[in-house]
C-alpha cells in the first residue's frame, strides 16, 4: 500500500508557486476538470518502521498532510479560513468538497496554527528578500485527522485524486533519534571536548573571544526536558541546565511517555549548554546568549514539527546565525527533512539565516537510497541544514579518525538496576537487545559526524545522581548525541565569528566551516558520514585567530564519581 501520492501539475502562464492562503484559482489552469491531473505518480515514504525504536507497530500519527496546488499570484482571497471544507467551497473545488463530505468526522485544520497566515506570509517575504523564495509555501499545507477512520488509506487515495491536491501523505509518528540509554558501558569523561582527533577541541575554543557561545541563541526542538517551564506545572529544573528563555507563543507541552520521560532533552541541552557551575558536566557552549526549548508534542499528540518551527521563526528575539537543533526522526529512522512539510519549514528557517542541525538517524541505512536525500536525484532539494551522523568514541586502527558508529548485543546490557526515578515501562525494553541493532545512517547527504557513544551528559542517572534533577549519564548515544555535539560546536564557532567580524556565518558557510575542517572518518566501517568538526581548524580556516592562541578552560568544573 502506498503511503504517499503526489500529483504532478502544469504551471500555466501567470501561475507561480507563491501564495499565502485562501485564493481564487480561476484563470490559473486549476479546476476540477484540469487535464494536468494526468501523470499523477505514487511515491511511497522510504523505508520501513524500526521495531526496536517504537513501542507500537503502527508508524503513522493518524493524520493526513495535504498540500494544495499553489495559487495564482494576486488572486488571494481571505486568509482567515482554517477549515479545509470551507476552503474547498470558497475556491470552488467540488471534488475536494465531495471527498471530505464522505468523512464528516475527520476534522481539518491548517498545518501551521502557531502563527497567523499574515505572519507566515511575512516570514516568506523576508526569506524571498534574502534570495531564498519558498519552493512550497507552508500556507498551502493542511492536516486531516484520520485517527477515527478504519481505512485511512481510502481517504488518502481519494484526496490524491483531487486536482486541487498537489501532495497527500500519511504523517509518520516521531521518534527521538537516540538509542535507549542502556547501551555503551565504558568511558565516563567528556572526552568529546578534547582536541582533535579525539574530540572537537571545545576546551581550546573556551579561551577565545565568545568561544563559549556568547552572543548566540540556541533552541532545542523535541518533546520533553527536565526544565522548569511556567506553562507546565509539574516541570522541574535539572541542576546543571540553564534556564529556558520561554519566549512567548512557542509550544512547550511535554510528552510524559518517553523512554524515560524528560531525560532525552535533558541530555541534549546539557551537551550543548550545560552550566559551568561546579556540578556534573559542562556544555560545549556554556555561556550562550540564551537557550530555549520548543515541543512538537501538542494537544496530546507528537509530530507537529513544522507548526513549531514557524512559531520559533516568528519570535522577534531570534537573530540571524542563531542555532536550531531538531531532535526528531521518522519511525523508519530517516532525518526529519524526509517529510515534505518539515523540509519546507527547514528551508524557510535557513533562508532566514538560522543554522539548522538534524540527526541522520540510527538505522544503519544508506540515505542515498532515499530519493529526497540523494544529491544525484532529480527530486533532491538542499535544505541548507547540517545533517549529522555518529562515530565511535575510540579512534580507528590508524589513530586518525573515528569509524561509523554501530552497536553490538553486549552494548545493551544494563550496568545495574534502573535508577529509582526512572519508570520501568515494559514498552521501553530496557536491557533487551533490539531486533535491528542501531547504527548511524550514512550517505552523501550526511555532512559531518561526532561521537555517538559514551557521551557524558545530564540526565538518565547511569553515571550518578540520587534524583532526576541531579542525574548524569555516561551512556547517551546515537545520532541524537552526535547532533547535539555538532550543535554545540555551531554555537561556539558562531560566537567566535561574530566576535571577530561583527556578523554571523550564514547556514551554508557554517556547514562548510564545520564539515570541511575536521577529523576524517575512520577506515574500519564503510558508509560516508563526513568529518568530525575541529573548532580550532575551522577557526583558522575562517581567519578568526592565530594558531598560537592559548586555551583556557572553565575554572570550576567538578568530576563526579564514576
Amino acid at each position: 500500500m502506498k503511503a504517499m501520492l503526489r500529483r504532478r501539475f502544469l504551471r500555466h502562464a501567470g501561475c507561480g508557486l507563491m501564495g499565502i492562503s485562501l485564493f481564487d484559482l480561476s484563470g490559473c489552469g486549476v479546476s476540477d476538470q484540469n487535464p494536468s491531473q494526468a501523470g499523477r505518480a505514487p511515491q511511497p515514504q522510504p523505508g520501513s518502521p524500526a521495531a526496536s525504536q517504537q513501542p507500537s507497530s503502527d508508524p503513522y500519527s493518524g493524520f493526513i498532510v495535504v498540500r494544495i496546488v499553489p495559487p495564482q499570484p494576486g488572486r488571494l482571497a481571505t486568509t482567515r479560513i482554517d477549515d479545509l471544507r470551507t476552503f474547498a467551497k470558497e475556491v470552488g473545488s467540488a471534488a475536494l468538497a465531495q471527498v471530505l463530505s464522505e468523512y464528516p468526522n475527520a476534522s481539518t485544520s491548517r498545518l501551521i496554527t502557531s502563527i497567523s497566515p499574515e505572519q507566515l506570509a511575512e516570514l516568506e517575504r523576508r526569506a524571498t528578500q534574502r534570495g531564498f523564495p519558498p519552493r512550497d509555501s507552508l500556507a498551502n499545507y493542511w492536516r486531516v485527522d484520520a485517527r477515527g477512520l478504519s481505512d485511512p488509506e481510502r481517504l488518502l487515495k481519494s484526496l490524491a485524486r483531487v486536482p486541487l491536491v498537489d501532495l497527500a501523505y500519511r504523517e509518520l509518528r516521531p521518534v527521538d533519534p537516540s538509542v535507549n540509554a542502556s547501551d555503551d558501558t565504558y568511558a565516563s569523561e567528556q572526552l568529546y571536548l578534547d582536541a582533535a582527533p579525539v574530540g572537537i577541541d571545545a576546551r581550546w575554543a573556551w579561551g577565545t573571544a565568545n568561544g563559549s557561545g556568547a552572543g548566540v541563541g540556541f533552541v532545542d526542538l523535541e518533546q520533553s526536558w527536565l526544565l522548569k517551564i511556567g506553562s507546565v506545572l509539574t516541570s522541574v529544573q535539572h541542576e546543571d541546565l540553564p534556564n529556558a528563555k520561554q519566549a512567548p507563543n512557542i509550544p512547550r507541552e511535554m510528552n510524559p511517555k518517553g523512554c524515560p520521560p524528560y531525560h532525552h532533552g535533558t541530555a541534549v541541552v546539557g551537551i550543548v549548554a550545560g552550566l559551568d557551575n561546579q556540578k556534573g558536566i559542562v556544555g560545549i557552549a556554556p555561556t550562550p546568549a540564551w537557550i530555549d526549548v520548543a515541543s512538537h508534542f501538542q494537544t496530546g499528540t507528537p509530530g507537529h514539527i513544522t507548526n513549531t518551527l514557524t512559531a520559533i521563526l516568528q519570535y522577534e528575539g531570534m537573530s540571524e546565525g542563531d542555532v536550531l537543533l531538531i531532535e526528531y526522526q521518522t519511525p523508519d529512522n530517516n532525518p526529519v527533512e524526509a517529510d515534505a512539510a518539515a523540509l519546507a519549514g527547514i528551508e524557510m528557517a535557513t533562508a532566514l539565516g538560522f543554522v539548522v542541525i538534524e540527526p541522520a538517524g540510527n538505522f544503519g541505512r544508506d540515505l542515498d537510497t532515499v530519493a529526497s536525500l540523494n544529491k544525484s536525484s532529480s527530486t533532491f532539494r538542499d535544505s541548507r541544514a547540517i545533517i549529522v551522523g555518529a562515530g565511535e568514541s575510540q579512534l580507528d586502527a590508524t589513530g586518525s579518525g573515528h569509524d561509523r558508529w554501530a552497536t553490538e548485543p553486549a552494548d545493551f546490557a544494563l550496568p545495574g538496576p534502573l535508577p529509582s526515578y526512572i519508570p520501568n515501562d515494559p514498552l521501553c525494553h530496557y536491557g533487551e537487545v533490539p531486533p535491528m541493532l542501531p547504527a548511524s545512517n550514512y550517505g552523501g547527504r550526511v555532512d559531518c559526524y561526532a561521537w555517538g557513544e559514551h557521551v557524558v551528559a545530564s540526565g538518565y542517572g547511569w553515571r550518578g545522581g540520587s534524583t532526576d534533577i541531579t542525574s548524569y549519564t555516561n551512556r547517551f548515544s546515537g545520532t541524537s548525541a552526535a547532533a547535539a555535539i555538532v550543535a554545540g560546536a555551531a554555537v561556539v564557532l558562531q560566537g567566535m565569528h561574530k566576535a571577530v567580524t561583527g556578523k554571523p556565518l550564514s547556514p551554508t558557510d557554517m556547514r562548510a566551516a564545520l564539515c570541511t575542517n575536521g577529523t576524517p572518518q575512520g577506515s574500519g566501517r564503510p558508509g560516508h558520514i563526513g568529518v568530525m568538526p575541529d573548532l580550532r581548524k575551522a577557526a583558522m580556516a575562517l581567519s578568526l585567530m592565530s594558531s598560537s592562541s592559548a586555551p583556557r578552560e572553565p575554572s570550576n568544573l567538578r568530576v563526579i564519581d564514576r
